[in-house]
């Protein structure tokens, strides 16, 4: 079964709290080691190259290559964030994604339903 979750404050008891103005913020996602077709991310079953969109604004020249786990620094302003998980390809118009949510810093969890869980942290 194929699964995303981005969660917010999930490790928020031993990492501390996470402020919300102007903050920085480490988005770390763990990809599923195939896409929800069940095919590898990446062509000759490569493994994914993560990053992420929030509220629109890409993080793609920050992605991770190679890997199931990545961390990307981020910087938001709001309480709530549309998260968007994303494989790049060699070609943006390729990526595939992961899944998306509307995220809460506040909210256990949020579901997306493919490819990767997020944990939110300071």
């Amino acid at each position: 079964m194929f699964r995303a979750l981005v969660l917010g404050f999930f490790l928020a008891s031993s990492l501390g709290t996470v402020s919300v103005a102007n903050s920085e913020l480490k988005v770390k996602i763990v990809m599923d080691p195939n896409k929800p077709s069940g095919k590898a991310w990446d062509a000759g079953g490569g493994k994914p190259d993560p990053y992420i969109k929030v509220d629109g604004k890409s993080y793609r020249s920050s992605r991770c290559k190679n890997t199931f786990n990545c961390t990307i620094k981020i910087t938001e302003t709001d309480s709530s964030m549309t998260i968007e998980v994303w494989d790049a390809d060699m070609t943006r118009i390729g990526d595939d994604s992961a899944g998306q949510t509307v995220c809460g810093l506040a909210a256990g969890q949020c579901k997306t339903g493919q490819g990767a869980l997020v944990y939110i942290v300071r």
